[in-house]
């Protein structure tokens, strides 16, 4: 039993490499390719190829923070600090944080907790989810769309949803979804400046507080994201 868990452990580490190879690998290439274009003379080192040199290196310092976040998260040792606080002030102060890039698409965002609706959890890490969820459901909604967002209690367990009326996931990729790297779409995630990270991260935050998180999509329909975490 010991050598095939010794097995499994390698092939996992075998393919997280892989992943990580890849994932570095295009930003690296477009870097690389700018640089030598400078060098030799074909493109000149103007303001428009710095930024376009710039924009790579921010993607790859990216791509290495969110993967020391997520190699933290699923540390053993990791301690969350639980507190009680209003959850709905803190709904508040990240819907703030993206009221820019929701009005750039009109999106309107509908928030259904009740005043001083106490919440036993991470501060820092329930909001980074809440931001995960929210920069999501923003970037894959359509124009003058709405994202709501939910709160209950039921069977012991606080119930927060994230819900968007957007393009959706596809039936296939649903599954998958919070695997590292994992994309629907590779392109729609250049565009948009995704990792494929932060659902991994997302779902490793959530499973420390003893919780678990589960989607359901219809592709150009929507998108609800669905988190358990035990009130105890």
């Amino acid at each position: 039993m010991a050598i095939f868990k010794k097995k499994i452990d390698k092939m996992h580490l075998q393919q997280l490499t892989s992943d990580i190879a890849h994932e570095l690998r295009t930003p690296l290439t477009n870097l690389q390719g700018y640089l030598e274009a400078i060098i030799d003379g074909v493109w000149e080192a103007d303001n428009e190829r710095i930024q376009e040199c710039y924009v790579e290196v921010i993607r790859l310092n990216k791509i290495v923070d969110e993967l020391q976040e997520l190699s933290l998260l699923e540390d053993f040792d990791f301690i969350l600090h639980k507190e009680k606080f209003d959850f709905r002030e803190l709904c508040l102060s990240v819907i703030r944080s993206f009221e820019l890039a929701s009005q750039e698409k009109n999106i309107s965002i509908k928030l259904f907790v009740k005043s001083d609706t106490a919440i036993l959890a991470d501060y820092n890490r329930l909001k980074q989810v809440l931001i995960n969820l929210l920069s999501n459901a923003i970037k894959y909604s359509y124009e003058n769309g709405i994202v709501i967002v939910n709160y209950y209690v039921k069977k012991g367990n606080y119930i927060i949803e994230v819900n968007d009326n957007g393009i959706g996931i596809p039936k296939e990729d649903l599954p998958f979804i919070f695997e590292r790297f994992y994309r629907t779409d590779k392109s729609r995630s250049k565009k948009t400046g995704g990792t494929g990270i932060g659902l991994a991260i997302t779902k490793a935050i959530v499973e420390n507080h003893n919780g678990s998180i589960s989607a359901r999509s219809s592709d150009k329909l929507g998108t609800s994201f669905v988190i358990k975490l035990p009130r105890g």
